[in-house]
């Protein structure tokens, strides 16, 4: 809009200035050459502002947030509960559109005594298909693991599943970017135990909701 403006201006003081400046002279070619440009040209892309994505390359990032855990099993169905999360994720650049990479996921929480860990290890891919890298549909698999402890008794489970999320990139620098990200993870193949003896197979899921920054 201000490139808009700018030539509009233009192109009044050149209609002012034609019955005394020489159509031929060096500034009043120029001013012409100027008026007629598209007005795109005057500025920057989006692009540039967030720097070129090159296939190829590498990125990485983190994120931290807040997140729900819940198991679920044949004698125990649990609710969903809140803890603190983290998360490391880095891969490689295919297109514009899609990133792949590994994504390592932790959840933790300390209530009466009980230690609970809920972490992923998952292959993931990125799409963006926006015409700029904006949104974000997150999708892949990978590896479940849980733990509840106290002081005398373990509950564990090592689960496999699918894991989908969505995110949004903001630039706010050359290369890097400001994400908020939704995640769910839901993991329903694996074995549960208690104190090493086995409980059958159940189900784990973990929602999270993140910010952080990524690089590229």
């Amino acid at each position: 809009m201000l490139g808009i403006r700018l030539q509009a201006v233009t192109v009044v003081a050149l209609c002012a200035l034609a019955p005394v400046v020489p159509s031929d002279a060096p500034v009043f070619e120029s001013a012409l050459a100027y008026a007629q440009a598209p007005a795109s040209s005057s500025l920057p892309s989006e692009a540039s502002a967030v720097g070129p994505v090159r296939p190829g390359g590498l990125w990485y990032g983190f994120a931290l947030g807040w997140g729900w855990s819940r198991v679920d099993c044949e004698i125990c169905r649990g609710n969903l509960t809140g803890g603190a999360t983290g998360m490391l994720r880095g891969g490689i650049t295919q297109s514009r559109s899609l990133d792949l990479g590994l994504e390592v996921n932790g959840w933790h929480q300390n209530e009466e005594g009980v230690n609970r860990w809920h972490g992923t290890f998952s292959l993931m891919a990125y799409f963006f298909p926006g015409p700029v890298r904006r949104l974000s549909l997150n999708g892949g698999l990978g590896i479940t693991l849980y733990r509840a402890s106290d002081a005398e008794n373990a509950f564990t489970s090592t689960s496999f599943g699918p894991q989908f999320g969505v995110g949004y990139e903001v630039p706010v620098g050359t290369g890097l970017t400001f994400t908020p990200q939704l995640e769910v993870v839901a993991a329903g193949i694996g074995d549960l135990e208690f104190n090493g003896e086995g409980l059958g197979s159940g189900s784990l899921q973990l929602i999270k909701l993140g910010i952080g920054l990524t690089w590229h």
